[in-house]
């Protein structure tokens, strides 16, 4: 099973690809040539997950439009690429609970950085379910709230199977192995269903 984790920084994108690839090595940025790679070599293990610590192309897309004015000196070509069969997580700030002092960020960049995120996550939900999941096997978002330590909560999933909204979810998968458990379960159900 492919994870690929999205989002801004600061709400535990790397820790949960790292503590959910079987390795402990997750693939940082993926791009089209490490994609390809990775889905070959795990191709007959179906027990296995590996995980991407930020897709490239997307990343780099959302903080340019986010903070156009900001020098960010990367002139290198992203290749947009479809991954239909990898499971697409955003792990976004809940909103109002950005409390995160970096020394990257001015007043305000991490707040607009993942409002656009918020933005396109919503649309990349949309557009995925209109072209029928081919661009990523499910989207799902969890909210990371650090106003208080850290806590996280998965309050949507946009699967082939069933939307799942914070209701139907309840608060029940709020770490990462129960997130791996929800999406382990979800990848078996759509390949099934493709039986």
């Amino acid at each position: 099973m492919l994870i690929a984790f999205e989002g801004p920084d600061k709400t535990g994108k790397s820790t949960s690809a790292k503590e959910l690839t079987y390795s402990n090595l997750p693939t940082y940025n993926m791009t089209y040539d490490n994609y390809k790679r990775i889905r070959k070599s795990l191709q007959h293990e179906d027990t296995i997950t590996h995980c991407f610590d930020r897709i490239d192309w997307f990343t780099h897309m959302v903080y340019r439009l986010a903070l156009p004015g900001y020098e960010w000196n990367d002139e290198r070509p992203r290749t947009v690429f479809a991954a239909g069969d990898v499971h697409l997580v955003f792990k976004l700030h809940k909103p109002g609970t950005i409390s995160v002092n970096d020394a990257l960020y001015e007043e305000n960049q991490l707040a607009k950085v993942n409002d656009m995120y918020y933005q396109w996550a919503e649309y990349m939900i949309d557009l995925n379910e209109y072209v029928d999941f081919s661009l990523f096997k499910t989207i799902s978002i969890m909210q990371v709230d650090t106003s208080n330590g850290f806590d996280q909560e998965l309050v949507h999933c946009s699967s082939p199977n069933k939307q799942y909204t914070s209701t139907a979810l309840a608060g029940n998968y709020r770490s990462n192995e129960s997130l791996h458990k929800f999406l382990q379960l979800e990848d078996n159900r759509i390949v099934a269903a493709r039986r």
